[in-house]
């Protein structure tokens, strides 16, 4: 028989099976398929270590002794329930957060965690893009930039890089994909990779 790599993300999503691929598709799938009108779901993946989804996008959220770690915070909708959930399960709002790009479902978060201090993480494009007025045509919307304390506060441009915080995580840029500012998040001891919206099982990702 054969598999497209669509049908195995799929099936992998659906099975719940404990692999690496199974992280990638369950973080991958589109919004729409996750129940966009739902409210944010919790779904434990092992210790220390969530998925929320219905939030706008997809999130993941790791904790442990350093605190929390988010990848990526959903739509500002529903960033104060978000914040809520998190803190429910968790105990603590994060204070790291990574955004994988610059689209707003990926960025809502960003105000309420930079106020609170919060290291911010993404590439350096992605800041550039929430720092300036976006004209979106093709999606007739003009989205304003954030306040400079809602801005990534850590950028790197070419690199891979490799923080300690709870665990070993790495992130570094996906050249030429979905925006110009796309990083991926892998947890290593885990074997989960994290692509924000660059994998898309249902459909080619729009190109921005």
């Amino acid at each position: 028989m054969h598999f497209s790599r669509r049908t195995l993300l799929k099936a992998g999503f659906k099975t719940g099976l404990n692999i690496g691929v199974t992280g990638l598709a369950s973080m991958a799938l589109p919004f729409s398929v996750l129940g966009a009108d739902n409210a944010p779901e919790w779904i434990e993946l092992a210790p220390g270590l969530a998925l929320v989804r219905g939030a706008g996008s997809n999130v993941l959220v790791n904790w442990g002794s350093d605190g929390v770690a988010m990848v990526d915070g959903g739509h500002a909708d529903y960033a104060a329930s978000l914040m809520i959930l998190v803190n429910e399960k968790t105990g603590k709002l994060p204070s790291l957060l990574f955004n994988t790009h610059c689209h707003q479902n990926q960025i809502g978060c960003n105000p309420v965690l930079g106020l609170k201090g919060a290291s911010i993480i993404a590439h350096e494009n992605t800041r550039l893009w929430l720092s300036t007025e976006i004209i979106s045509k093709w999606e007739g919307e003009v989205y304003e930039p954030l306040a400079a304390t809602a801005l990534p506060n850590k950028t790197f441009i070419y690199d891979t890089q490799t923080v300690q915080f709870n665990e070993k995580i790495e992130y570094g840029v996906m050249n030429q994909a979905h925006t110009d500012g796309d990083i991926y998040v892998f947890f290593p001891e885990r074997n989960i990779l994290f692509a924000g919206d660059v994998v898309s099982p249902e459909r080619y990702p729009v190109i921005d």
